[in-house]
């Protein structure tokens, strides 16, 4: 939930400078479909991933599988899934904890 908030405010229509689509972000020019195919073993199809909110969804978390299974010593793994670039994946991570530290103040009131 948190990563659905920092890629598009939970807008499937969003569309980043990068040409990231759908409300996970997800960019068709690295992850393309035979891409895809290859690291995770399913299909991607990029009209489906901009229509459709679940499959979108569902497509992210093959995505996350995959850091987390990849990367079994980077603590911040889920950083990975906006950049590998060290810089700019721990900016992320930051923000992604603080969406996850009101996600859990939220749940515990």
């Amino acid at each position: 939930v948190s990563i659905i908030n920092a890629e598009s405010s939970f807008n499937q229509s969003a569309l980043s400078s990068t040409n990231d689509i759908s409300i996970v972000q997800i960019n068709p020019s690295v992850w393309t479909p035979e891409y895809f195919k290859k690291v995770t073993g399913e299909n991607l199809n990029l009209k489906k991933l901009k229509t459709d909110e679940a499959y979108a969804i569902a497509r992210m978390c093959l995505i996350l599988s995959y850091y987390k299974k990849n990367y079994p010593n980077d603590k911040k793994w889920f950083a990975r899934y906006h950049s590998g670039n060290q810089r700019h994946k721990n900016k992320y991570a930051l923000k992604i904890e603080k969406g996850l530290s009101k996600i859990y103040a939220l749940s515990h009131n």
